[in-house]
């Protein structure tokens, strides 16, 4: 029960800010484009990948789970280099103060994931939503691989340390992370959808106002330009008829 409860408020620690940023950027009413807001993105990140690290999830005795790579993930893709670079600052310096002992490796994983993160940054917003999740496994697949290649030579430098649960830990936390990966993708890419639609919403209101207000003004000047033009027409009839009576 106690590792359940920790799971969901790590979900919570990641989808938090992203709802948070739905409700001050993008569900704006004068909401013009789609434009990142980088400030919002660092500090959402920063918040989420901290409290991933305050709170982690315990797995077996000693064998500790976060879901920091999320955020960092989430704030490169969609922020940029800029606020990915200071989620990863920032959270390795508090893990410093926090875990002094496994600082190194922290450290070394997380520059892992960012730049992982920052290959796929170039062209995120062109992808597909289903090439994003396929991404998004790609990411989880890297950060196992990684895991166990650092068990691979843990076990090397010191043997009968690694035993074979630390295999089957990281296969069942990396997918855990993957599927949470691809539900903040999906959370993300519904909302800049909803926002889409409103925007165009938008301009079509714009557009239906501007033509009716068209329609008005000409139905406006329609009408004294008819009155003008049977002046003109019975004025020309007069003229014709005194004409041709000074003729006769």
């Amino acid at each position: 029960m106690e590792l359940v409860k920790d799971i969901i408020l790590q979900i919570t620690f990641v989808v938090l800010p992203i709802f948070v940023y739905h409700l001050l950027w993008l569900s704006r009413n004068n909401l013009s484009s789609l434009k990142p807001n980088k400030l919002l993105i660092t500090c959402g990140s920063i918040f989420s990948s901290i409290l991933c690290l305050i709170y982690p999830i315990e797995l077996i005795d000693g064998a500790f789970f976060t879901l920091q790579p999320i955020p960092l993930f989430t704030s490169v893709v969609y922020g940029g280099s800029i606020p990915g670079l200071l989620t990863l600052l920032t959270t390795s310096i508090y893990f410093s103060q926090l875990y002094e002992l496994g600082w190194v490796y922290f450290c070394g994983s997380v520059t892992v994931y960012f730049i992982l993160s920052l290959s796929l940054r170039s062209n995120w917003y062109s992808y597909t939503f289903k090439k994003k999740l396929n991404y998004a496994a790609i990411y989880g697949i890297s950060i196992l691989i990684f895991s166990l290649c650092t068990i691979i030579i843990v076990s090397v430098l010191i043997p009968h340390y690694v035993d074979l649960t630390n295999y089957v830990i990281p296969g069942i936390t990396i997918f855990t992370l993957t599927l949470i990966l691809s539900l903040c993708i999906y959370l993300i890419e519904y909302m800049r959808a909803n926002a889409v639609m409103r925007m165009e919403l938008m301009k079509a209101e714009k557009l239906s106002i501007v033509s009716e207000l068209a329609a008005s003004v000409a139905h406006e000047v329609r009408n004294p330009l008819t009155v003008v033009r049977g002046f003109v027409q019975l004025i020309g009839n007069s003229t014709n008829s005194t004409l041709s009576t000074v003729y006769k």
